[in-house]
């Protein structure tokens, strides 16, 4: 992309969004050389432990609103959340990430680029106000439901100013800003969302606690950016090129609308077929899969403006990345999809109680998705750091497209186990096209590691299996941990090699002279 200003009215997105990052550039503009190895595990390592407590008692608030809502109205409230969820990307279309990347790239640009986002945005959220809620009573929703849709809507309002805000940080690499926002919106709903519900607040007034928060949120990362010397940000209507900054846009709205839909479409088209009471069976259920998924949270975060950054000068450090990456996204992801899914039913009884039991089947299943979201995800982010962002979501529409064709079916005649057989089919197919993807492009493939994986999770599985039936859910656990660490020494998955590789990503390059 060109980084020349060729006019006050003409803004320079007037080139492909998708021209490889060049060869020959030293480094991003307005960026000196750090260690990507470096960089990435001080960033994650400072999310993940900055927001572990949050989100320890943000899993616990998911109980509480399970165990105190009840079924039928918790699959009322994921409803709600679900409806809205799926139609978000048509009031953001991708402007967000796009931002992100850029100025990752050059943070130059910021002027430029963030008020056409705050512009562009406002514009949608207000729009969105009055299509979700019209929209939700023509497909014939209870009252109750559409008004909680209603006031979803209005939150994007306010994340119209607040997203932005976090892209300031985030392409700046300010994770301990990023950080403190997300603790603060976190902590805020959990202490005002379990208020409301201790007190006996239902459905609305769960709902209402986003409109309470995104305000203080917004209120923090104005105060945090000027402090740091990231603001003033002086607020500038800038409606001068909008078609261009939609057009580079695109490819990140369309693999935002696959990811939307596939991870929203099965608790919409439930909630379609099925009464409210097996909705929150299933979502219960699948709750438990970003819950495991957050836990490398911190590191999906941040890792795509440090690839991008570094990948404008050095490919070969990004490459290595992404393969190490893979490997121990599968040792976490098919480690706990075993562990969950042979666990099922004790965990469901100890979280949510008996009347939450029909959740275990689904449990079991949807377990495997986990590996599966992990990979897709880091493989999202990487294409988008590199360049593939054209190629990503036709990879993500694909298996959206799958899914939403064979939820329908299978949800009318299986009803929640239909759906949770779906949703890891369709990231299933995902992850094959990614992995292909990912091995042409940047070598990233190991199938050999990947087998070994499976070896040692099967002798974890194995041990589990044989001691779940007679021992406390405490000592399943701990057991697989330590069978599967034992049998990835013996495979050699972890190793001195291993080490010597992760102090060598961690130490600071040499520059040459």
């Amino acid at each position: 992309m060109s980084d020349t200003q060729h006019g006050e009215d003409e803004p320079i997105l007037n080139e492909p969004p998708l021209t490889p990052l060049s060869e020959a550039a030293p480094s991003p503009v307005g960026v000196a050389p750090r260690s990507l190895g470096r960089t990435i595990l001080r960033n994650s390592l400072f999310v993940s432990s900055g927001g572990s407590i949050v989100r320890l008692l943000g899993f616990a608030f998911t109980i509480l609103c399970v165990r105190l809502l009840g079924e039928e109205t918790y699959g009322q409230y994921l409803t709600a959340l679900a409806f809205t969820g799926l139609l978000s990307i048509f009031f953001e279309l991708g402007t967000t990430q796009y931002v992100e990347r850029s100025l990752a790239q050059d943070r130059t640009r910021l002027p430029q680029l963030l008020w056409k986002l705050v512009t562009i945005r406002l514009l949608l959220s207000a729009a969105s106000v009055v299509i979700l809620p019209v929209l939700a009573i023509a497909l014939g929703y209870d009252r109750i439901i559409v008004i909680a849709i209603l006031m979803q809507a209005l939150t994007f309002i306010l994340a119209a100013l607040l997203a932005p805000l976090i892209v300031v940080m985030s392409s700046h690499e300010r994770y301990d800003l990023w950080t403190g926002n997300q603790i603060v919106g976190q902590l805020g709903t959990i202490i005002l969302g379990a208020s409301v519900l201790w007190l006996g607040g239902g459905l609305l007034m769960l709902v209402a606690v986003g409109l309470v928060v995104m305000p203080i949120q917004i209120g923090y990362a104005l105060i945090a950016l000027r402090r740091s010397g990231l603001g003033p940000l002086r607020w500038e209507v800038d409606t001068a090129g909008i078609r261009s900054f939609l057009r580079a846009s695109m490819p990140f709205a369309l693999t935002s609308l696959a990811l939307t839909v596939s991870f929203n479409i099965d608790t919409v088209l439930l909630s379609l077929m099925q009464p409210s009471n097996v909705v929150g069976w299933y979502g219960a259920a699948y709750r438990l899969v970003p819950t495991v998924v957050s836990l490398l949270g911190g590191f999906l975060a941040v890792i795509t403006p440090s690839l991008a950054r570094t990948y404008v000068s050095d490919r070969e450090a990004v490459r290595r990345w992404t393969r190490m990456s893979i490997k121990w996204l599968s040792m976490f992801g098919l480690a706990a999809a075993t562990g969950i899914s042979l666990l099922a039913m004790p965990i469901v009884l100890l979280l949510y109680g008996e009347a939450f039991a029909p959740s275990a089947l689904v449990l079991s299943i949807i377990a495997w998705d986990i590996p599966l979201r992990l990979f897709n995800a880091l493989s999202g982010n990487v294409t988008a750091a590199v360049g593939l962002e054209q190629r990503a979501w036709r990879i993500f529409m694909t298996g959206t497209i799958v899914g939403v064709i064979l939820y329908i079916p299978a949800i009318w005649f299986f009803g929640m186990v239909g759906a949770a057989v779906v949703t890891v089919l369709s990231d299933a197919i995902n992850s094959t096209l990614f992995f292909i993807l990912l091995s042409k492009e940047l070598q990233a493939g190991r199938v050999g590691v990947l087998l070994r994986t499976v070896a040692a999770v099967a002798v974890m599985g194995a041990v589990v299996w044989a001691v779940d039936k007679s021992a406390p859910l405490v000592v399943s656990v701990l057991t697989g941990m330590l069978t599967f660490g034992v049998a990835a020494i013996a495979l050699g998955l972890i190793n001195r090699e291993t080490y010597m590789r992760v102090a060598g990503f961690v130490q600071p390059r040499r520059q040459t002279q």
